[in-house]
């Protein structure tokens, strides 16, 4: 009997991957299937128990995803699958693998409740509401800023990044002075930014017909918008990164002076160096699922080591691949085999310092806790160093 445990222990353990490697987000999926090749390779020869990928490609097709998932756990009895990429596909493979009693590993799901469809889907990035949450705790409670307005997309990713601000604001004592809203057209937010100065003026009293009144007697010319917003300590702006570059050049001509916050899609140094565009976002703090730390020896071991082997720079997703393969091969380490035992070596797993960030899932309901809060200043993107696991 002991032999026999022993030798189901050392059979090779198929893990599934189901990514788009053609289609609308072909890019995307193939740099994390490279991430996970890399770890495959880098990690096959160092164990006893040999591993068996099972590559399938989605198509960029939610039915081509579902196809393939329901492939690899009836023909290949996968117990642990990575994938996929887009949340809604995520969720979709994670509820059926869960009803099977396989564990899904979400290398890039971030939209919210996509871990509660089922009971073993894991999300190594952080929703959006633990990120609206988070940033709002850090700026009330580290930064100290009291009064805030928020400007976003009027879709799905800026409401529920909005709504877990506000309220973490809101339960914190915060003000919310002003909240505001744009629909696909973000060339011109006068009307928004116009609303958000009034609210301000009329939160702190402030006499705006009063002021012009008195620079026409003093034979000055004042118009309204020469009169900065001043009570507002904050704006959160959670939008995406091509918005950013018609965004900030409004928002400093409407004159508020406040803290710029924004959502992952800030973290794009290309965008916030551009020379139309630096001078406007400099200072912004933003909160990040990823943050590759140049000074850690092992990123450092990790991005050589791949450039020799893939010959090519790891970039963002094939690091959120790497660390997929390589949570799955700790829980391998620890004796996983079945759907059920993966699901119990990550919901165990407290703090795994990945390529991108800290990773866990302590009392987060299978969705990565640790954020990072970064802020663009003097042309680099720099880590806060504030722990909220």
């Amino acid at each position: 009997l002991l032999d026999k445990a022993r030798l189901a222990r050392n059979r090779p353990v198929k893990v599934g991957v189901v990514l788009p490697l053609t289609g609308v987000y072909q890019e995307q999926g193939l740099g994390v299937l490279r991430g996970i090749d890399f770890a495959y390779m880098q990690t096959k020869d160092q164990w006893p128990v040999p591993v068996q990928l099972g590559v399938r490609d989605s198509e960029s097709r939610l039915i081509k995803a579902i196809r393939a998932t329901n492939e690899l756990i009836r023909r290949q009895r996968v117990p642990v699958i990575v994938g996929e990429l887009e949340s809604d596909a995520t969720a979709a493979i994670g509820a059926i693998a869960s009803l099977q009693n396989v564990t899904v590993v979400a290398p890039t799901a971030t939209e919210n409740e996509v871990a509660s469809v089922g009971d073993a889907i894991f999300q190594l990035n952080s929703d959006l509401e633990r990120k609206g949450q988070e940033l709002a705790r850090y700026a009330f409670n580290q930064l100290g800023l009291r009064t805030f307005a928020t400007l976003a997309p009027a879709d799905p990713y800026g409401e529920q990044m909005t709504t877990s601000f506000t309220s973490t604001i809101d339960e914190l004592g915060g003000r919310i002075i002003a909240q505001t809203w744009y629909y696909g057209n973000v060339q011109d937010l006068s009307r928004q930014f116009k609303a958000i100065r009034e609210a301000a003026f009329a939160y702190d009293s402030t006499d705006v017909e009063a002021l012009i009144e008195e620079a026409r007697e003093n034979n000055q010319n004042l118009d309204e918008k020469d009169i900065p917003v001043e009570s507002i300590d904050a704006i959160f702006l959670p939008v995406y990164v091509d918005d950013i570059k018609y965004v900030a050049p409004q928002f400093a001509l409407a004159n508020i002076r406040a803290q710029i916050l924004g959502g992952e899609y800030w973290d794009d140094l290309e965008t916030l160096t551009a020379p139309q565009i630096q001078r406007y976002v400099d200072g912004a703090i933003f909160v990040s699922d990823y943050y590759p730390d140049e000074s850690n020896p092992d990123f450092r071991s990790f991005r050589r080591d791949f450039r020799l082997k893939m010959k090519r720079t790891p970039e963002r997703w094939e690091v959120f691949g790497y660390d997929a393969y390589q949570i799955i091969q700790q829980a391998i380490q620890r004796n996983a085999r079945t759907g059920r035992e993966f699901k119990q070596r990550m919901t165990s797993l407290r703090t795994y310092a990945g390529m991108k960030g800290l990773i866990s899932f302590k009392g987060s309901r299978h969705v990565n806790n640790a954020v990072n809060f970064l802020q663009f200043i003097n042309g680099r993107i720099v880590k806060h160093s504030i722990d909220t696991r």
